[in-house]
């Protein structure tokens, strides 16, 4: 008995649709599609609602084949595109929204399409013109606000994304995906309270937002508070169950470690949800941008951290092989690679092709321990290339982009800049920091140049298999230390540095200038507050017990329950009066540098101690007490008195440190002694031609080995 005649099925079905009867209005589809399967239209419909009903693939298939029979069907083209993009095909969205684009220039829709499929390919100034278009096309709105906001975000122009993201948010109160990318935007400038916030707008609009959770489960991590943010982050796995929110739960860490007994339950916590993940076959498709997490605070606990670092590692490796992909010009071995390009310039007395890697070239630790380095090698030997990962810009930044023979920005996007990166063709990669920034972090897996190296820009072992070589020192790294590293250690005999001498605060600053009390003696610890090892607590107590008119003075931290943690713990851990401890708000850099020419003793921390801040400290002839740990994270202070040829306020005991500390603070003529030494000898931490040659004989030395295989 023969069927009802197509049109009539084309009838019900479209009647079935509009009345919401999902499942009967695809099966008469298919039926009619089945006599009429080039019928545009029809293809066009049952795509439709192939994607409302969330079949992607069959949404897909519908609307490729509409297109085939009818080029010109551009709603067929726009809602394709649609399809791409949830289904992460964007080079293909895009295709879908140019067609559009051009056929209708005026199309808001199909812009801000455009614009989200740019983004998701790391094309981040494109997607932000296109969701201008979009605006200009059509009347102003949410979408091409929040598309624009987004763009933003992926520039790293965290302010004027704020704006733009609260416009949109004028136009749709309340809406979830602004909201949520609002957090993002304030969470990167710092403002973690009104991050927290925004986040928890998204939340109230759409409760069963696994993103959203999972943002503020990050910034909850970062306020310090992080069992709240393990349970943010179990309620995000609930909804949606994905190996990234798994990994940041493995990695979860609280900024300031509350005591010593928990340290190593939270290592041991950590390597074995790691591993657990590794041995599970989890799959993660992109870590910088679903994961986005290093394991930053392990550092900070005074233990040797190869295991645990190789142990994240290989999770991320097992999740994600292609972060080791290899950039063309690494793919040959042996005797066929060098022969290749950059062998054969490094091996023939060709310029070695030098690349440095960081975020943080600008006025910044990073920029000033190795940005005169870029600047100062022999570009007779090098070709000098700056890869700047994304992040704030300043004067100092811009200078060093002049600097380098060759620079660029690259995306916050790992496969473009992987891809970048590569297409730089470079014999050498240096990373003078790796695990403060995402990026960077990621990026160090895959072999893109020949040879790669890491210095102490975070002093501890990347445990990544690609990475060859760690530029440490004699001093900083001695032999038979017990720090263990994955990469092969480089001893230079001078600290691994090139620093232009700082210049002397235009004034002298005293006490009050801080709000200070004039009738205490200033201990001034100028770390971060995660350097703060509880094992510090008991050289802070006998400072207060030793001098009576002592007043410790630290610096805030990120958040104000930083602060809070740390006095609970003093409170725990030693008798006080709290109002001898003393936290100022953050400082400038000339402030900065003030406070530690104003401070009677300035003490460093251990097992984790300065860097920068020492240098900065003997640039103005100020002595800086330190305890030198057994490894290289504690030692760097050590490292600068020795390459000055003094002693210095250097203990070997916690006693023989509270010993030195109130001496300094105490005894003028003590703590003047030591000054004048430093002012006679600091002009060895400064433009050392030593340290310089020992870069440039390393770097031409390690082209030419790895180059040869």
């Amino acid at each position: 008995m023969p069927g009802p005649p197509p049109g009539d099925l084309l009838q019900a079905a479209n009647a079935l649709r509009a009345s919401g009867r999902t499942d009967r209005a695809l099966r008469l589809y298919a039926d009619y599609l089945a006599l009429r399967p080039r019928d545009a239209q029809a293809l066009y419909a049952f795509g439709l609602l192939n994607l409302e009903s969330g079949d992607l693939d069959a949404a897909a298939r519908a609307l490729e084949q509409a297109l085939s029979h009818d080029e010109t069907l551009i709603d067929a083209a726009l809602a394709l595109g649609l399809v791409q993009v949830r289904r992460g095909e964007y080079a293909c969205a895009l295709a879908a929204f140019d067609l559009v684009v051009a056929a209708s220039p005026g199309d808001a829709d199909a812009w801000n399409g455009r614009g989200a499929a740019l983004l998701a390919l790391g094309r981040a100034e494109e997607a932000l013109a296109a969701h201008s278009r979009a605006q200009e096309a059509g009347p102003e709105g949410g979408s091409a606000l929040s598309g624009q906001g987004n763009a933003l975000i992926a520039l790293c122009r965290f302010k004027e994304a704020e704006a733009v993201l609260r416009r949109a948010l004028e136009f749709d109160p309340g809406n979830p995906e602004s909201a949520n990318s609002l957090g993002v935007a304030l969470k990167a400038l710092d403002r973690l309270d009104e991050a927290r916030e925004a986040f928890g707008m998204a939340l109230a609009a759409r409760p069963a937002f696994p993103e959203a959770l999972a943002n503020l489960g990050s910034t909850l991590k970062e306020m310090g508070l992080a069992d709240l943010a393990e349970e943010t982050y179990e309620r995000a796995q609930a909804l949606a169950p994905s190996p990234a929110l798994a990994m940041r739960l493995a990695l979860l860490l609280p900024p300031v470690i509350l005591s010593r007994a928990g340290i190593g339950g939270a290592r041991q916590a950590l390597a074995a949800r790691v591993r657990g993940l590794a041995g599970a076959g989890a799959r993660i498709a992109d870590p910088h941008a679903e994961v986005g997490e290093t394991a930053f605070y392990l550092a900070y606990h005074g233990q040797d951290d190869l295991d645990v670092q190789r142990a994240v590692a290989e999770a991320y490796l097992a999740a994600c092989p292609e972060l080791a992909e290899p950039a063309g010009h690494c793919r040959q071995t042996g005797a066929s690679r060098g022969a290749s390009r950059g062998a054969g310039r490094a091996a023939g007395g060709g310029r070695v092709r030098l690349g440095f890697v960081s975020a943080y070239f600008r006025n910044h630790t990073i920029g000033k321990l190795f940005g005169a380095l870029l600047a100062r090698l022999d570009r007779r030997r090098f070709e000098v290339l700056l890869a700047r990962l994304p992040g704030p810009d300043d004067p100092q930044g811009r200078a060093f982009m002049r600097a380098a023979d060759r620079a660029f920005l690259l995306p916050d996007s790992l496969s473009p800049a992987r891809r970048m990166l590569g297409e730089a063709a470079c014999d050498v990669l240096f990373y003078p920091d790796i695990g403060m920034h995402p990026l960077s972090y990621f990026l160090a897996f895959a072999r893109l140049a020949p040879a790669q190296c890491v210095s102490f820009g975070h002093p501890v072992t990347t445990g990544i298999p690609n990475m060859d070589y760690f530029i440490s020192s004699r001093v900083m790294s001695p032999e038979g230390n017990g720090e263990g590293f994955s990469e092969k250690l480089v001893r230079f005999s001078r600290l691994p540095v090139y620093y232009e001498r700082p210049e002397t605060p235009a004034r002298k600053y005293v006490p009050a200038d801080f709000g200070l009390p004039q009738d205490r003696r200033i201990y001034l610890c100028p770390q971060s507050l995660y350097k703060f090892h509880p094992d510090f607590d008991a050289a802070l107590a006998a400072i207060l017990d030793r001098d009576p008119k002592a007043a410790l003075v630290a610096i805030e931290g990120k958040h104000p329950l930083w602060e809070q943690a740390l006095r609970r713990r003093f409170a725990a851990t030693f008798e006080h009066d709290p109002a001898r401890i003393i936290f100022l708000p953050r400082l400038s850099p000339a402030d900065f540098v003030g406070a530690l020419t104003m401070a009677d003793a300035v003490l460093d921390t251990f097992h984790f101690g300065g860097g920068n801040t020492t240098i900065e400290a003997l640039a103005q002839d100020v002595p800086v007490a330190t305890l030198p740990g057994p490894f290289l994270r504690g030692r760097i202070s050590l490292a600068c008195y020795r390459q000055m040829g003094i002693d210095g306020p250097v203990a070997e005991t916690v006693d023989e440190y509270v010993d030195m500390a109130v001496r300094l603070a105490g005894d003028r003529d003590y703590r003047q002694a030591f000054s004048r030494e430093i002012g006679q000898a600091k002009g060895e931490l400064f433009e050392d031609a030593q340290a310089l040659a020992e870069f440039e004989d390393f770097f031409e030395t390690a082209a030419r080995e790895r180059g040869a295989g």
